[in-house]
């Protein structure tokens, strides 16, 4: 039985996300005896508004905390920052084959992918939406572009599950 969750996400706990959608959920797994360790990139003014409200979540309920702060000063090479911190704050953190990974948005993702391959490891990817299809929904990417060829490769192959709230 997995009994430890890593739960990685480029949100913030300390975002209005992470204190509606995240901890909820993981506070009650962490009721029903799983082993929580969250991994967030946090946004600096964020954290220092919340910091001490998350830290008193996570601790009554048992549930390890570990961020990083979010970059976003050079566009790509913040992303790259960004993943970066995280997986070597994962790899750091990682328990053993009964660790399910729960990625939440992409760049967790690529994460995950890494280590179900390297480890042999179960993860979950957790998404809000299609990317590709809301690029293209959004009238941001045209069907014509080359670039939606990428959209089965990106949206494929994923996790050993896929959660998604969009609309099907």
């Amino acid at each position: 039985m997995f009994k430890q969750i890593l739960f990685i996400s480029i949100d913030g706990m300390c975002d209005q996300l992470g204190q509606s959608q995240v901890l909820p959920y993981l506070i009650g797994l962490s009721k029903e005896g799983f082993e929580i360790t969250i991994i967030s990139c946090e946004k600096p003014v964020n954290f220092n508004k919340n910091e001490n409200i998350i830290k008193n979540l996570t601790s009554l309920n048992n549930i390890n905390w570990k961020y990083c702060f979010y970059q976003t000063k050079i566009p790509l090479v913040s992303q790259l920052q960004n993943f970066l911190t995280l997986k070597k704050i994962t790899q750091q953190e990682i328990g053993n084959s009964n660790t399910v990974l729960h990625c939440r948005s992409y760049l967790p993702s690529l994460i995950g992918m890494q280590l179900k391959k390297k480890l042999n490891i179960k993860y979950i990817f957790d998404m809000r939406g299609f990317w590709a299809d809301e690029r293209i929904d959004g009238n941001i990417w045209s069907l014509k572009n080359h670039r939606f060829a990428l959209r089965d490769a990106i949206n494929s192959d994923w996790g050993d599950t896929l959660v998604s709230n969009g609309a099907a």
